[in-house]
């Protein structure tokens, strides 16, 4: 009995890692890894770094105002172990509701760009990468218009 009994919870323990994840849920997994880098500026703080940026850097201005609240997990340093839990989280990581910007997978590294739009606003944006050498994650989470973006961008190429 008891073996049918630890063979169940072992199935079960099983199941619940393999089923799929948010950005949120990897945060949360992998923030408190040895050598793992975790960063997040929540919206109050954003509010009070919004005052030290100068009137002069229109760009960053604009960035600030439309910018809520960023997230950053780094792995870099971390052990081979995590970065391969890591990149298999990945794989198991739940999309639906992202529009895919960019998905590249060369060579057991995979690269993800996903936004999230409402009302035609990016409300956040969402940059993955794992592989053997580098595992990042970047959640930035706004209000931003397609449009004012390829302003910014087609300014920056002069």
């Amino acid at each position: 009995m008891k073996k049918i009994i630890l063979s169940l919870i072992l199935t079960v323990a099983c199941l619940t890692d393999m089923q799929a994840q948010t950005a949120s849920q990897l945060f949360s997994q992998f923030r408190h890894e040895k050598n793992a880098e975790y960063t997040h500026v929540p919206a109050v703080m954003w509010k009070a770094l919004k005052s030290l940026v100068g009137k002069e850097d229109k760009e960053a201005r604009f960035f600030m105002k439309h910018i809520r609240s960023i997230r950053t997990l780094d792995m870099e340093d971390c052990s081979q172990q995590v970065k391969a839990r890591f990149h298999s989280a990945v794989g198991r990581l739940k999309t639906s509701g992202y529009t895919e910007l960019i998905r590249s997978n060369e060579d057991d590294e995979r690269t993800m760009i996903l936004v999230k739009e409402k009302r035609g606003k990016f409300r956040e944006l969402l940059i993955v990468e794992s592989g053997e050498d580098d595992c990042q994650l970047v959640q930035i989470k706004g209000k931003i218009s397609p449009d004012e973006v390829e302003k910014i961008v087609a300014e920056n190429k002069k």
